[in-house]
């Protein structure tokens, strides 16, 4: 499975290596766009007695179509995307009215680090400025 994973996104990251060379008089194209941002989430100030991973990985994957404002250097970009944040710890997200915070999972058990995975939807709209 990560290895079939592996051969995915090197395969999407040469194909988009290899369309990123063409040259073009206009500055911005109507055309649709793919993107993968990959990451690692840093835990700063950890609530007492929870252990974080050091690295937690996470991926974005979004998709946006870009229009052009005639012949300037102006473009907009309109998409949507998918965020995954994963944390591991022995603790657990809770979630109120208007804050998360983690707490201990206070089991006698001997557990490993439990994984949490925050899925995040978005809609893009962004402003994009060229310089000559």
């Amino acid at each position: 499975m990560k290895r079939t994973i592996l051969i995915f996104i090197l395969a999407i990251a040469v194909t988009s290596t290899l369309f990123a060379q063409k040259q073009v008089n206009a500055p911005f194209l109507k055309k649709f766009t793919t993107g993968v941002d990959v990451f690692t989430d840093f835990v700063m100030n950890a609530p007492v007695g929870i252990d974080f991973r050091a690295i937690n990985q996470g991926v974005n994957v979004y998709g946006l179509y870009t229009f052009p404002v005639e012949e300037s250097n102006f473009a907009f970009a309109i998409g949507v995307g998918l965020g995954m944040h994963n944390f591991f710890s022995n603790g657990i997200l809770n979630d109120s009215t208007n804050m998360s915070y983690f707490t201990r999972i206070r089991l006698r058990l001997k557990m490993v680090k439990k994984l949490i995975m925050i899925k995040i939807r978005s809609a893009l709209l962004i402003l994009i400025f060229r310089l000559n």
